[in-house]
C-alpha cells in the first residue's frame, strides 16, 4: 500500500518535533474583525427608508398627473355604428306604436262576462 503513494518528505521524518512544527490557523482570530457602529447602522437605513418613500411618493404624483391627461378626439360613425343605431330607434318608434295601438284599439273590445 505504501509503494503506490509518492513519499512525502515532511512526513517522513522520523524525528519531528511537535513544538516546531508551523501549523496554519484557519479560524481566523475574533478580535481581528471590527464590529460595526450599530447606531450608524441604522441610522443609514432610516435614512434609505425615507429617501425610497420619498421618491414612491414623487412617482406616484407623476403618475397621476400624465394620467389627468385625457384627450378625446372627435371621429366619424362607422357604417356598423349607423346600422345599429337605426335598428334601436325603428325599434323604440315602433314599440311605442304597437304599445299605444294595443291600449287603445284592443283592450276596450274586450268584454267581461260574469256568469250569474
Amino acid at each position: 500500500m505504501n509503494s503506490q503513494f509518492p513519499p512525502n518528505p515532511e512526513t517522513n521524518q522520523l524525528n519531528v518535533d511537535p513544538q516546531n512544527v508551523n501549523l496554519q490557523n484557519p479560524v481566523p482570530n475574533q478580535q481581528q474583525v471590527p464590529f460595526p457602529n450599530i447606531e450608524e447602522m441604522k441610522a443609514i437605513a432610516r435614512e434609505n427608508a425615507i429617501r425610497e418613500v420619498i421618491e414612491e411618493k414623487q412617482q406616484q404624483q407623476l403618475l397621476q398627473n400624465q394620467q389627468q391627461e385625457i384627450v378625446y378626439v372627435k371621429r366619424n360613425l362607422t357604417i356598423a355604428e349607423i346600422i345599429v343605431m337605426f335598428a334601436i330607434t325603428t325599434g323604440i318608434v315602433l314599440g311605442v306604436q304597437g304599445i299605444w295601438k294595443f291600449s287603445h284599439d284592443f283592450l276596450p273590445r274586450i268584454e267581461i262576462k260574469i256568469n250569474q
